[in-house]
Parts: C-alpha cells; sequence; structure tokens
C-alpha cells in the first residue's frame, strides 16, 4: 500500500531532525514587523535590507531579473521598495536569504542556482497566470526543488542520481523517489517552507509539482491548483534547456499537462525562454554560506 500524504511528511520530519535547518533570520523578523505595521516606513525597510551588502547584491540581481524588465533598472534598496511595492520587495528578500542560506557546499549551491533558474522562468511566465505576482512566481520556482538538498544529505551516496533521472523523466522517477524513501523531496520542500512561514498557497503548491493530476486534486483552490501547474511548467523549460540532449516525451507530456492547464500561448514559452537565456546563465546567485 502506498503511503499516505501525511506518512511521507512523518518521514521527512524524522529525517529533518537528524539535519541542520536554517532558521528564520533575525533581520526577516524585524522585517515582517515593519510590514506587518499599519503604515510600514520605506525608509525603515530600505535601511533594513541594506544592512548587509552582500545580501543586497543578491537581493538587487534577484529583483533586476524577476521585476527590471516591467519596472527599469533597479540599483539600491530604496529604488527597490518605490517601484516594485512592499509585498514584492518581502518576498524577493525572503528569498533571496533563503538560498544564501541553505546550502552548505558547492553541490547545494549549484542545486539552488538551478532552483533560481525555475524561479525567474515562473516569474516571466506570471504574467499569463491571473492572481500570480512576479515574486509569488519567483519563490515557488526557488523552493519546489530545495528538497533536494535535504534527500541528498539524507542519502550521499545513492541521490544525485535520482535528481539526474527526475530532471529528465519526472513523472516515473518520482514514483520511484517514493517507493525507495517511502517520502519524497516535494515533501522536504513544503515542510522548509513552512518553517520559513513562506505564504500557504506557495507551499501547499509544491507538494503537487510532479503529480499529474494536480487539477483534480487541488480542485477546491485553483490559486494553488494555477501555481502548481505554473511549477511544471517551469521545472520543464529548465529541465529541457540544461539537458536538450536528453529530452525525453515523458518530460514533454509532463511540461504539455501544466501548459494546457494555464492555456499558455507560444509566447509566453518564448518569453520565459528569452528571460531564462538572459538571466538564468550570465550571473551565479548564490554563495555558500559555510
Amino acid at each position: 500500500m502506498n503511503p499516505s500524504l501525511q506518512d511521507k511528511i512523518q518521514v521527512a520530519k524524522a529525517i529533518l531532525a537528524q539535519q541542520s535547518l536554517p532558521s528564520v533570520p533575525q533581520k526577516v523578523l524585524l522585517l515582517k514587523e515593519e510590514f506587518d505595521k499599519p503604515y510600514p516606513n520605506s525608509v525603515t525597510i530600505a535601511n533594513l535590507i541594506s544592512r548587509n551588502p552582500e545580501y543586497l547584491s543578491s537581493f538587487l540581481q534577484i529583483a533586476n531579473a524577476c521585476v527590471a524588465e516591467e519596472k527599469g533598472v533597479i540599483q539600491d534598496a530604496k529604488a527597490a521598495v518605490n517601484l516594485i511595492g512592499l509585498d514584492d520587495v518581502f518576498n524577493l528578500f525572503v528569498s533571496t536569504l533563503f538560498a544564501r542560506l541553505l546550502s552548505s557546499s558547492a553541490e547545494e549551491e549549484k542545486i539552488l542556482n538551478e532552483c533560481m533558474k525555475i524561479g525567474i522562468v515562473a516569474a516571466e511566465l506570471s504574467y499569463w497566470v491571473y492572481g500570480v505576482s512576479r515574486s509569488e512566481a519567483y519563490m515557488l520556482g526557488l523552493l519546489q526543488n530545495t528538497g533536494y538538498i535535504f534527500m541528498r544529505r539524507h542519502d550521499p551516496d545513492g541521490y544525485d542520481g535520482m535528481i539526474n533521472r527526475l530532471r529528465i523523466n519526472p513523472i516515473s522517477q518520482f514514483l520511484k523517489e517514493d517507493k525507495r524513501y517511502h517520502t519524497n523531496h516535494a515533501v522536504f520542500s513544503s515542510l522548509l517552507g513552512s518553517k520559513w512561514n513562506l505564504p500557504n498557497k506557495v507551499v501547499k503548491s509544491v507538494l503537487f509539482h510532479h503529480d499529474q493530476d494536480f487539477e483534480r486534486k487541488l480542485s477546491a483552490s485553483k490559486e494553488v491548483c494555477d501555481l502548481a501547474a505554473l511549477g511544471v511548467v517551469s521545472s520543464y523549460l529548465v529541465s529541457g534547456s540544461d539537458n536538450a540532449q536528453y529530452i525525453t516525451q515523458e518530460l514533454k507530456d509532463y511540461g504539455y499537462v501544466g501548459k494546457q492547464y494555464l492555456k499558455l500561448p507560444d509566447t509566453a514559452i518564448a518569453s520565459a525562454c528569452a528571460a531564462l537565456k538572459k538571466w538564468g546563465n550570465s550571473a551565479t546567485f548564490v554563495t555558500a554560506s559555510h
């Protein structure tokens, strides 16, 4: 009998108990406190974001990759607050710290840079998905495969091969991952998102980015369903770009389901591919924090 989602969550929690999870930094808590005020002070927010020059640099790179085409080049924290709005600033800054604090090795850095590519693609595609902001889409793309890191720490000798197979056979290999570990990387990603208090709709949607039956299972929430489909298409485009010589029919079918559900025009796919080409390989956004 296949384990239930709750069973998978319990297995993942037991594994995570043996590992070190990054806590939400104090600067994020201070930023959230300011954002929650009836009248947030934009100068205070800009100052909080600017305190650490390395974090600020990464934040500005991500902000420009995700929203600069719409808003103009963002050169400092004050400009970010004025140009892209408070909600997007908060989401992108939290995403920045999340990525920088998570990696502890060169291999984990590679995983997170791939996650960032998915985020960049998702942010571009969000223009065609009603009700999804660019920063939410970026956060979704960044989060959904971070579970690779914890699965890899759990099985350092065997999981790299699983990651490679998941990239080109995202449906069948996901089932094999479940069978082998009695849990999967999407569960780990969701648990980490919960710990960091990321938006619940993002946290829930990442659980379904390898599930071809996401539309039926998420029928009660179109918002979550849209995000899950966005994650599917974004993963497909990045996997297809990075592993062009290994594109399988299964990978094509996987992407097609998400594209058809969202009714994405060819111009959306072309635009996402252009964003990936422009930003995905031109810079490394993550620097291992240890």
